[in-house]
């Protein structure tokens, strides 16, 4: 079951360090590479950096299969192509999977062939149905506690949460079945490279991840050349339910911070802040304050 309090796993380095360490060290996160690869690399795994997937050559055959794998070296100026003999995995990510895929002929034909590619199998679906988590940070400060920052500024549990209100197609009955819509997250108002003021800087951050959202986007190359980015629109808020959830995740945190375990602190609400607490004024601050979970 999803809902309610779990860890929140960090892949940072450096934190069995002692406080004195800590406060000496900068903290990075460890990739997968460093974690399982850079310590012990199984002998039957090549990796080649330094260069840049463009796309794919197919074969002829009435049911072409990828027969290339087309390299770009930006450091020596020049093309590789890589034969493949087996099979090929591609997980170039959210953005630049339906990149390759539309440079290499895979996707709207009509699309493909306005820009001059030729379509190897017309698939409408690559680069629409774009979903990304929406993101609002709640601020709360105090006067009357020093708030220590964790490492990385985030606290060690995550709250996953159920809007019942505007999950109607799988609901929460009884602690089992739940499909959790809001991931909360906890960290400190003195996170690294923040812009908030000084006197924000003592606080506690709500951060709702809001989930499932209904409103989906499009990723589309607009030229023929792999070198420069695909056109994203995440289209965030397109639709109207979607901002029920996010008030809802707002109420849902400004009643968990008026809970009495929160007294003893006297936590003061200013992001978004008392002024803001009908329908319409929060509809008016989320559009000018919601960013992305890059989920």
């Amino acid at each position: 079951d999803m809902l309610g309090m779990a860890n929140f796993v960090m892949s940072i380095n450096d934190v069995g360090m002692n406080m004195t360490q800590q406060a000496t060290s900068m903290y990075n996160r460890v990739t997968s590479y460093q974690k399982y690869l850079q310590a012990l690399q199984p002998v039957n795994l090549q990796l080649v950096t330094g260069l840049q997937v463009i796309g794919f050559n197919f074969t002829n055959d009435q049911l072409p299969t990828v027969d290339h794998v087309e390299l770009y070296s930006e450091e020596y100026q020049c093309k590789h192509s890589v034969a493949v003999e087996k099979e090929l995995i591609l997980s170039a990510g959210t953005i630049n999977t339906p990149k390759l895929l539309q440079l290499s002929g895979i996707g709207n034909a009509t699309y493909l062939k306005s820009l001059g590619i030729e379509v190897i199998k017309d698939l409408p679906g690559v680069g629409i149905n774009l979903r990304d988590d929406v993101v609002v940070n709640l601020v709360y400060t105090t006067d009357f506690v020093e708030i220590e920052s964790p490492p990385a500024s985030f606290l060690s549990a995550v709250l996953f949460a159920v809007d019942n209100s505007t999950t109607q197609q799988v609901p929460y009955v009884d602690g089992t079945g739940s499909l959790t819509n809001i991931e909360m997250l906890f960290s400190t108002g003195n996170m690294i490279g923040n812009s908030w003021p000084s006197d924000w800087q003592n606080s506690l951050v709500l951060s709702p991840n809001i989930q499932q959202c209904k409103s989906t986007g499009t990723v589309k190359i607009e030229n023929l050349n792999p070198l420069i980015p695909p056109a994203i629109d995440p289209a965030y808020l397109s639709v109207e339910s979607d901002f029920d959830r996010v008030i809802n995740s707002i109420l849902l945190s400004r009643k968990l911070l008026s809970q009495p375990s929160f007294a003893k602190w006297n936590f003061r609400e200013v992001l978004p802040g008392s002024n803001y607490q009908t329908r319409d004024e929060l509809i008016e601050w989320i559009r000018g304050n919601a960013t992305t979970g890059f989920h």
